[in-house]
């Protein structure tokens, strides 16, 4: 591991680790309470709506930076775009608010299945990888361990609560959605890219502008350096097939108690007949 890789501010760093035992603690301690008390699923949905609306408010301050003219006075501000809420676990905002104010029915239920795996195993994913610097001072962290934590609450506590019944057809329906929002990345991260250009004096190359560049679901670059599977050794086409099959072999696992139980059910009423 290099030194970077190291450092007590980053990935494996003693912060991690503090953060990470934080969030643990917070994440056993309330499905614990959830589960006693029984709480019912509609207010920790609305519940979670809050925290991620809180979530955002500390991106915004964070993220929006000013601008001046040539005499340094602040003329006005712009949204850094690194947190535009086009992630995984970003976009929960927008389908946690849909489940709020949809009807119950086929749709919903197929939504707060979706919601079950993408936000256990990639809250989960997020916190184990933390692609960001992680300091006791920045708020920033505090709103990225703390989100993902209550993340990883609100989907292990949707089979819990047996809000929805997880079986072996809303899995198909979960790959098929995340693979399709993959892919859908990859277009929302050429939108938001500026790329670096050459800046030409008197028909001379005198330098480069800096580029803006994303990557959303992290389709175009992966979370972080040095990692054994998900890394552009090889290029970028076979680094998006292997976070494809990286993706679906984590949402087999998430599923696979539903999916055996479904097997078993079927065998059960072969039996039967």
């Amino acid at each position: 591991m290099n030194t970077t890789l190291a450092a007590a501010n980053t990935f494996l760093g003693t912060n991690h680790f503090i953060f990470l035992g934080i969030s643990v603690v917070l994440i056993v301690v309330t499905l614990i309470l959830l589960n006693k008390f029984k709480v019912p699923f509609k207010k920790v949905l609305f519940g979670m709506f809050i925290i991620m609306i809180l979530s955002e408010l500390v991106k915004i301050n964070s993220y929006v930076q000013t601008y001046t003219d040539e005499t340094g006075k602040v003329i006005g501000a712009f949204f850094n775009k690194k947190g535009l809420p086009f992630h995984l676990c970003s976009i929960q905002i927008i389908l946690i608010f849909i489940a709020l104010i949809v009807k119950e029915g086929s749709f919903k239920d197929k939504l707060i299945a979706f919601m079950y795996p993408t936000c256990f195993v990639g809250a989960t994913l997020s916190l184990l990888l933390a692609p960001v610097e992680i300091e006791f001072n920045s708020p920033l962290t505090w709103q990225f361990f703390m989100v993902h934590a209550a993340l990883v609450i609100f989907g292990l506590y949707i089979p819990m609560s047996k809000i929805v019944e997880i079986n072996t057809k809303k899995y198909f329906n979960t790959c098929i959605v995340l693979t399709g929002l993959f892919f859908v990345s990859i277009y929302v991260n050429g939108i938001v890219a500026i790329p670096s250009t050459n800046v030409i004096n008197n028909g001379e190359i005198v330098g480069t502008t800096e580029g803006i560049y994303t990557s959303f679901f992290y389709s175009m670059v992966p979370p972080l350096d040095n990692l054994p599977i998900l890394n552009l050794k090889y290029g970028w086409f076979i680094y998006a097939l292997s976070i494809i099959v990286l993706g679906i072999i984590l949402m087999t696992l998430a599923h696979l108690p539903f999916i055996i139980k479904d097997i078993k059910n079927k065998k059960m009423n072969k039996k039967t007949l």
